[in-house]
């Protein structure tokens, strides 16, 4: 192991070179990092910390955890109160696999980047990156500095006559798996039928984009009975599809509020008794629908779903009956219906 060396001219080139140079290197063991810390800590450049991501409450370490945790790894303060050189930026993300993803990114005051590296949880706890993350940012911090690389050699020029082969194309990134979740929900409907009536709803939504959603859901509502004087009876019946796109934003990890808008196609039913004509018909029902829906989540690939929709038929089913030779009106679809439902949701 090298003793101590005297000081060294401070350029920041020089110190950024030493700085990337160690964010591509792999975690080293605890003792190789003891070793680099013996040898120089007078040349470190001031140094910031700064954490991008979910905290505490994913099991996450968040800024001031890793700040703890690799002060107490290296025995001294390792990051700068003051003016400093060089901020490190930590961005912690959980992918669609469910597994954590931690982004290092090496800046210069100006904000340039000067290196990357990534990490990635072995299982599905955020807390699964603490040790990798506290081994890698201690390293950075307490590394010594070395003389800067000489350029690399210009590459030979083609000889005349000859054709360049085309320079090989990196690999396109692939795209991140598409998301599926499924959801059951408890729902309660007010306008298409006669009195308010509890029903189930059941939904798949696809996610091709962190931003965009395709949902499709199904509903279907407990029948309700309209009055009619005497001893007849009448008894409505409604379910239906719903299509609609959903653009949201926020953490899935967390909370996500999305605004849906598309199609309700459905029908109404209606069965009578004791009535003059008295039949059983169905009647198709088309409608625009829109509203808020949130998701909330309850740990792992479980999530508390709710969701608010305005219902706006094409055209108001109206039902009537025939008494004494008069149209006597049973019950008329309103103009405007809400439909309001509450469950959970499971991702695929």
């Amino acid at each position: 192991m090298r003793g101590p060396r005297g000081p060294k001219s401070g350029c920041p080139w020089r110190a950024a070179a030493v700085f990337v140079g160690t964010l591509l290197l792999g975690v080293a063991p605890r003792a190789a990092a003891a070793d680099v810390a013996v040898a120089t800590t007078q040349q470190s450049p001031a140094l910031a910390l700064a954490w991008t991501g979910p905290g505490p409450e994913l099991t996450c370490l968040g800024e001031e955890g890793l700040a703890r945790a690799v002060n107490d790894y290296l025995g001294r303060d390792a990051f700068a109160a003051g003016p400093v050189e060089y901020v490190l930026g930590v961005m912690v993300e959980r992918l669609p696999d469910r597994h954590f993803r931690a982004v290092l990114e090496l800046r210069d005051a100006s904000g340039r980047v000067l290196g990357a590296r990534v990490l990635r949880s072995a299982g599905e706890l955020c807390s699964d990156l603490d040790e990798p993350l506290v081994l890698a940012v201690a390293l950075m911090v307490d590394s010594e500095p070395e003389p800067e690389p000489p350029p690399p050699a210009a590459p030979p020029e083609p000889e005349p006559g000859l054709l360049e082969e085309d320079e090989p194309r990196a690999p396109r990134a692939s795209s991140a798996p598409l998301e599926v979740f499924v959801d059951a929900s408890l729902a309660m409907e007010a306008g298409l039928l006669p009195a308010v009536r509890p029903g189930l709803m059941l939904g798949a939504e696809l996610r091709p984009a962190s931003w965009l959603s395709a949902r499709l859901s199904w509903v279907g509502f407990l029948p309700a009975s309209a009055d009619v004087p005497g001893t007849g009876s009448a008894h409505f019946a409604f379910m239906a599809g719903v299509l609609e796109l959903c653009p949201g934003f926020g953490e899935q990890s967390s909370f996500r509020l999305s605004v849906c808008g598309g199609a309700l196609y459905g029908a109404l039913g209606a069965r009578s008794a004791g009535l003059e004509g008295a039949r059983s018909t169905w009647r198709p029902l088309l409608a625009a629908a829109f509203g808020p829906r949130a998701s909330l989540s309850l740990g792992g690939r479980w999530f508390a779903v709710a969701g608010l929709t305005g219902i706006v038929p094409y055209r108001p089913e109206r039902f009537v009956y025939e008494a004494d030779g008069e149209s006597h009106e049973l019950f008329q679809c309103s103009s405007f219906s809400i439909l309001a439902s509450a469950g959970a949701s499971v991702m695929f």
